[in-house]
């Protein structure tokens, strides 16, 4: 990130991580909200006491912290680590990076192999269906007899 706006002169206004396994149930809304200097945006789900790791936006100094927490986890070693999630682990290295995190309403599921999503994402992707989030609704993977179908409707939510 660093090295391309150096050697092209740009100046960006935010950076996005996100997993390529998870399927959003709302609307990814980044225009609305200014980056601060040292921040990121993280989805206030998932945080399991630390903060979620599957998706985060913000200016080059936050995403470039966030991308480089193994610094945190070598530099503490493996028996400091014992009994301490990704989760609480991005938490310890963002807050020691003093980088501001602003937790969002994002909801995305974390999309299985097979197509199929755990018991909370069916949950969550239910209720977003539920509350009018035409992303929950309408989208679709995996296959079922050759028909594309979305995993949490009511045709394939108990399969």
């Amino acid at each position: 990130m660093l090295g391309h706006s150096v050697e092209h002169n740009i100046t960006y206004d935010g950076f996005i991580a996100m997993r390529s396994d998870l399927a959003y149930l709302n609307a990814v809304d980044i225009t609305s909200r200014d980056v601060a200097p040292n921040s990121l945006f993280i989805p206030a789900l998932f945080g399991y006491n630390g903060y979620n790791d599957r998706f985060a936006y913000g200016d080059l100094h936050g995403m470039r912290v966030y991308a480089n927490r193994q610094v945190t986890f070598a530099k503490c070693g493996v028996e400091w680590m014992e009994g301490i999630n990704p989760e609480r682990l991005l938490r310890i290295h963002l807050e020691d990076n003093n980088v501001t995190v602003t937790t969002t309403d994002l909801q995305a599921v974390r999309v299985r192999a097979t197509g199929a999503l755990g018991r909370t994402e069916k949950r969550l992707a239910r209720n977003a269906c539920a509350r009018g989030y035409r992303y929950a609704c309408g989208w679709r993977c995996g296959s079922s007899g050759g028909n594309f179908g979305c995993p949490y409707n009511n045709e394939y939510i108990d399969q």
